[in-house]
């Protein structure tokens, strides 16, 4: 048997993203511009009632673009 004392110890560092994380990126420019809609609804004459027309379909294709993203950046994980 061996020593666990006399076997080498490993000094490589530990394997991560080598890169800054995109989706905490996009999430943090989606909340931006979410706080900059609303701080421009609250100091001018800009109301929220006005994008009800639209707001369905903003936020399906808001979901769709982020799923489209994450799809890709799996497939892109993957091949590295």
């Amino acid at each position: 048997m061996t020593d666990p004392a006399t076997q080498p110890i490993s000094t490589a560092p530990p394997s991560g993203p080598a890169g800054p994380n995109w989706g905490l990126i996009l999430l943090g420019v989606l909340v931006m511009l979410v706080a900059g809609g609303v701080l421009a609804s609250e100091v001018s004459a800009f109301r929220a009632s006005q994008l009800s027309g639209i707001g369905p379909g903003v936020l399906i294709a808001v979901g769709l673009v982020s799923a489209m993203v994450g799809i890709a950046g799996m497939l892109l994980r993957r091949r590295h």
